[in-house]
């Protein structure tokens, strides 16, 4: 049971490929938790996702309500960057005692305050390298320079298993493992492909220990994406959704 806490009026999107992911990567349910004018195109389109709405003036109550009885949380995707948003994720990041998945927009916002909160909660961070050098007060030269010494000095400072997006994906533990994920394909660098790993991520948290998760769903969304191009031969032109598309039957899944 995961819930995705994402979208916006105007990136809706990004929490449908996010609960999409999610259910196809195994979960039995997905509930999205959005604002308020982001609920009517989701109900246009929502059939399977079940949609919450954040209550106005009282988040930690809604987020109190919506993390009962869940089993992971993936915040971020297309979420915004305005007070009420990093009042929400202030609020989850405090109140979670379940995995989450902290991607996207919400990354930006836990870079404003340079900490997570005392939590119960198991963390994965998801950054690229920008993400990751707002994080660490640096420059993306600087992450790229030296990968592998970023993503350990992010999963320290933070507690946090890291997901260092890019060629070559790189899982941080919290205890300073690092694996390199095998993979490397273009196709990949397409609008939407992180929230569809996201999904993937917080789904497979919900039962395995955080960092098998993080490394689970790496491999499991490029295995999606070397599907696509031996399915259509193609070496670009990959949408976020035919991600999703392909993700049943792929091993593991």
């Amino acid at each position: 049971d995961v819930l995705v806490i994402a979208g916006s009026r105007t990136k809706v999107g990004a929490a449908k490929l996010t609960a999409e992911a999610a259910l196809r990567a195994g979960a039995g349910l997905a509930t999205i938790l959005t604002w308020s004018d982001a609920i009517p195109p989701l109900a246009a389109w929502a059939r399977e996702v079940m949609l919450l709405e954040v209550a106005a003036g009282d988040i930690g109550q809604t987020v109190s309500q919506a993390l009962a009885k869940r089993s992971s949380v993936v915040i971020g995707p297309g979420l915004g960057l305005d007070h009420e948003a990093a009042e929400l994720v202030k609020a989850v990041l405090s109140l979670a005692t379940i995995p989450v998945v902290v991607d996207a927009d919400a990354l930006t916002l836990v870079a404003k305050t340079g900490s997570l909160p005392q939590s119960n909660a198991a963390f994965i961070l998801t950054p690229h390298a920008g993400e990751l050098a707002r994080l660490l007060k640096t420059d993306t030269a600087t992450i790229e320079a030296d990968r592998f010494a970023a993503a350990a000095r992010a999963a320290k400072e933070f507690r946090s298993v890291v997901v260092l997006k890019g060629a070559h994906t790189l899982i941080a533990s919290t205890t300073g493992e690092i694996l390199v994920a095998d993979f490397a394909n273009p196709v990949l660098a397409t609008a939407g492909s992180g929230d569809v790993l996201a999904g993937i991520i917080a789904a497979l948290a919900a039962t395995i220990p955080p960092f098998d998760a993080a490394c689970a769903g790496v491999v499991l969304h490029a295995l999606a994406a070397e599907r696509w191009c031996a399915e259509t031969g193609a070496d670009r032109g990959m949408l976020a959704g035919d991600i999703i598309d392909c993700l049943p039957g792929l091993p593991g899944s």
